[in-house]
């Protein structure tokens, strides 16, 4: 998870430095704001499907680590080269 917390860090740093009119990463619709939704969103989705696996009785560990893998993919594609 710290490793996860790491990259989400780097991202929005990222699109803080960016300077363009749309205030995000260059070449790109991605937005600082956009990012921040995104990962709200994210988080309600991750804390549901905790919920679902809690009354299936699935390991939440499991569902934390598949989860944090899937957003974390995701995320890499908007780490500074």
């Amino acid at each position: 998870m710290d490793a996860y917390l790491a990259l989400l860090e780097t991202v929005e740093a990222e699109s803080w430095r960016q300077e363009d009119a749309a205030e995000g990463l260059s070449n790109t619709t991605v937005t600082r704001a956009g990012i921040r939704e995104t990962q709200r969103a994210w988080l309600k989705y991750r804390d549901a499907w905790l919920t679902f696996a809690d009354a299936r009785y699935w390991d939440k560990q499991a569902i934390v680590t598949w989860l944090t893998r899937q957003r974390t993919d995701q995320l890499v594609g908007f780490q500074p080269e």
